[in-house]
């Protein structure tokens, strides 16, 4: 499996706030500074089949992150959480200390990472990332 056509179909961004493993005085994780990655961020809608009719289910998030034969590659934790965007574009209350990635609110638009996978390439030299939110 080639994954050269996963670099180029990266075109989109998200921030990454990767948990610290602590909890501050309120019992709410703590988070490391937020940072920038070139992903591909796909919306998934799940439905299902009740008496007949179909019911939406929910959504479900898959984004697909830098292979990891980078030595600098960030690598993504569940826990950790993942907005749809540029750094720059970051609301101010996201990127303040402590750093919070639903700002001090629920916001929806960040989003916890549930599940993560790697898939090695056939020579295992680089692997496709996979986070699902």
């Amino acid at each position: 499996m080639s994954l050269r056509i996963l670099d180029r179909m990266r075109r989109q961004y998200a921030v990454y706030w990767a948990p610290t493993g602590t909890v501050n005085d309120d019992g709410e994780p703590v988070f490391v500074k937020p940072v920038e990655l070139k992903v591909r961020w796909e919306t998934r809608v799940s439905l299902t089949r009740f008496g007949g009719q179909f019911k939406d289910m929910g959504f479900r998030d898959v984004v697909y992150l830098p292979p990891s034969r980078n030595p600098n590659t960030i690598t993504v934790q569940v826990g950790g959480y993942l907005w749809k965007g540029r750094l720059r574009d970051l609301p101010a209350a996201k990127k303040t200390s402590p750093y919070n990635p639903k700002g001090g609110t629920d916001d929806p638009s960040a989003k916890e990472i549930t599940a993560y996978t790697e898939i090695p390439s056939l020579r295992a030299t680089r692997f496709l990332r996979v986070a699902i939110l």
